[in-house]
């Protein structure tokens, strides 16, 4: 019995430093939209509210405005009757640009809701707005095939001051500066191409392809360009990855994963530019963009369905996720990243 004693005492001691598997984080707050299917999320500058958008298939769209700090809802602007493809708060965050479905653009009062000036171009989605730096211009673009249409407005007035467009097949990303467009490049090799909206001057990332149905973002820096391809897509003859990031300007490749996934429209980075969160079937995933490896996944959200809209919030301590369920969920970036563990046993 002496002798047994020793190994018994390691044993206890060796159980009682045992850790237990890792359990994934809970959202800090589930916001029910009400909706069944949401099409837009924005943040506004402050950090202070997110905006949702979604309705019906055939139109109708509602607008909720969440206190962030809160999860509580703070207004919904339920009267417009156009179905919400965009959103875009001013730098100041006091008003509220929304691009519709048929092409036409509304600002709106984002503490009321009432309409300050509405404007349109060619008919089609309106897939990206962006504000200038100063908050005078809004630069939208209506995607198209053959043809993609950006325009530059003047928020005041809804006079258009600039007119592009570009041949282009969706995806088409518009940098969130306004700067830069980004699209497809048919050939051989297959690339994205870079176009500066000021000058018109374009340059071609090779190596790239991409296909309507991926996803392709701009970091919000408007440096560096994100996507996702279709999981059924096969990468051959091109060799490219499903997942990829890289620099806007030199089309240095600074992270790609071989991975299929089952989520394409999920995709962001966030603001400092150290995180990359995309959907990975019914859960989500996020890349550590200094180490490019992946920091942490959630296999499966419970109770949830595939994601389809990510965005992280302006101090990037919030992720905010959406599914097809019209469910937003609220993340701490910090307990995504920590994974918490159960306490050791004493």
């Amino acid at each position: 019995m002496r002798r047994a004693a020793p190994a018994l005492l390691l044993a206890i001691a060796a159980g009682c430093s045992f850790r237990s598997p890792l359990i994934p984080p809970e959202p800090r707050a589930v916001l029910d939209t009400l909706v069944p299917e949401l099409r837009a999320l924005a943040f506004s500058p402050d950090g202070l509210l997110l905006a949702s958008a979604g309705g019906e298939e055939s139109g109708g769209d509602e607008i909720a405005l969440w206190i962030v700090a809160t999860g509580l809802r703070r207004s919904t602007f339920a009267h417009r009757t156009g179905t919400i493809s965009a959103m875009a708060f001013s730098p100041d965050s006091a008003s509220l640009a929304v691009g519709e479905g048929d092409g036409r653009i509304r600002i709106l009062d984002a503490r009321t809701g009432e309409e300050q000036v509405a404007f349109s171009g060619r008919p089609g989605r309106v897939t990206c707005l962006a504000y200038s730096f100063d908050g005078k211009a809004l630069i939208t673009m209506v995607e198209g095939d053959p043809e993609a249409e950006v325009r530059r407005w003047d928020v005041k007035t809804g006079e258009s001051r600039d007119l592009f467009t570009p041949p282009a097949a969706p995806p088409v990303a518009l940098a969130p500066d306004g700067s830069r467009l980004a699209l497809p490049s048919p050939g051989d090799p297959a690339g994205i191409r870079v176009v500066d909206l000021e000058t018109r001057h374009e340059h071609v990332l090779s190596r790239i392809g991409l296909l309507q149905g991926d996803a392709l973002i701009f970091t919000p820096d408007s440096k560096d360009v994100a996507a996702v391809h279709l999981e059924e897509w096969s990468p051959l003859p091109n060799h490219v990855p499903y997942l990829y990031l890289l620099n806007a300007e030199t089309g240095k490749i600074l992270l790609r994963s071989p991975r299929p996934f089952g989520s394409r429209r999920a995709l962001a980075v966030s603001h400092d530019a150290k995180l990359l969160a995309h959907g990975v079937g019914q859960g989500l995933q996020l890349w550590e963009l200094g180490r490019k490896e992946v920091r942490t996944t959630l296999e499966e959200i419970p109770d949830g369905e595939a994601i389809e809209l990510l965005v992280f919030s302006p101090d990037d301590k919030t992720l905010v996720s959406a599914d097809t369920r019209g469910r937003i969920l609220l993340w701490d970036v910090p307990r995504l990243l920590e994974l918490r563990r159960e306490p050791s046993v004493k």
